[in-house]
């Protein structure tokens, strides 16, 4: 139970509830990030004759999307902007370049996940930049 003085940063509670849209759009980046490295380990049992490059978008995609997750976790509004380009730009590409619609409800799913994480990183850091000025003395 929190007492009236509760020292937990504001950024984390709101109305009393803790606030899990960051942490909800990491999760998202990591599902994501899961689905297709099990894409590619898929497509490199079917197609072995091409399996280099399915293992070289394995590692990509497991240390891109790791690191961007990461990021995101410890609330880098650049890593939420990458994440959210890096996903678009792929579903971009699997509709117009390969003429598929593979993938389009997940990508949609994440991708509202990571606008609502991205708009509270944001407010996060309007809040820390609103209380420095304001601990900041007045020039004379």
């Amino acid at each position: 139970m929190a007492d009236a003085n509760d020292e937990r940063p504001r950024s984390l509670r709101v109305d009393g509830v803790s606030d899990k849209r960051i942490q909800h759009a990491c999760i998202a980046v990591l599902a994501y990030a899961g689905l297709r490295a099990l894409s590619a380990i898929v497509g490199a049992l079917q197609q072995p004759d091409i399996a280099v490059w399915f293992l070289i978008d394995f590692v990509v995609v497991a240390i891109v999307l790791g690191a961007l997750a990461f990021a995101i976790f410890k609330r880098s509004r650049i890593a939420v902007v990458l994440a959210i380009v890096y996903i678009v730009a792929t579903q971009l590409y699997v509709w117009f370049g390969l003429g598929s619609a593979t993938g389009t409800i997940v990508s949609v799913i994440v991708t509202g996940f990571l606008l609502r994480g991205g708009r509270r990183v944001f407010e996060t850091h309007r809040e820390r930049g609103d209380s420095v000025a304001a601990a900041e003395p007045e020039a004379p």
